[in-house]
């Protein structure tokens, strides 16, 4: 699935060049050293057992409460020489509470280096953001439970949630052009 991302096999020279974003139940050590040798752009979430952010690294709000101004995640990126990498450490206060007294820290990793850690973070954020919203279309669209077994099923299913998330990811930006900021 992921080689029919792009337009050729040498993505280095590639038109388009996707970012592939993991989750940390995928991003198992061999998947990232698979994207790696084939010279994908990605971030993932880190698969530490104890994340704790390094005391010389320097926070800096990537999302904060639109009305309050309160901010809700802070995030410090650090290059890490071993992996050649760039890792994102971020403090979410809703993950804090989420935890009941364990830390909200949680580490993204990936390989550009071009980016700030605003832009990381956005990019990360979209995951979550599709996985909310296919939750919930399926749901509403009452798309569960799925069978997955026929691949004009699996087709069938993959097409109305996308056609759905695109719908609603166009009315979404028209509320927010309004000053409308529900979820």
């Amino acid at each position: 699935m992921i080689k029919g991302l792009s337009d050729g096999d040498n993505l280095q020279k590639s038109l388009l060049s996707p970012t592939i974003v993991m989750e940390a139940g995928i991003a198992s050590e061999d998947n990232v050293k698979w994207l790696k040798s084939h010279h994908y752009r990605y971030i993932v979430v880190s698969r530490k057992k104890k994340v704790e952010i390094p005391p010389d690294i320097k926070m800096v709000p990537v999302k904060q409460d639109e009305k309050t101004k309160a901010i809700l995640v802070q995030a410090g990126l650090v290059s890490n020489k071993e992996t050649d990498e760039m890792e994102l450490y971020c403090h979410s206060v809703d993950k804090e509470k989420k935890e009941k007294k364990a830390s909200g820290v949680y580490c993204l990793r990936t390989n550009q280096k071009d980016l700030n850690e605003k832009e990381i973070w956005d990019i990360y954020a979209m995951l979550t953001d599709i996985e909310d919203a296919f939750r919930c279309m399926k749901s509403e669209l009452g798309l569960r439970p799925n069978s997955h077994h026929p691949e004009r099923r699996s087709d069938g299913h993959i097409f109305i949630t996308l056609v759905a998330y695109h719908i609603m990811q166009t009315i979404r930006i028209k509320l927010r052009g309004k000053g409308i900021h529900f979820c």
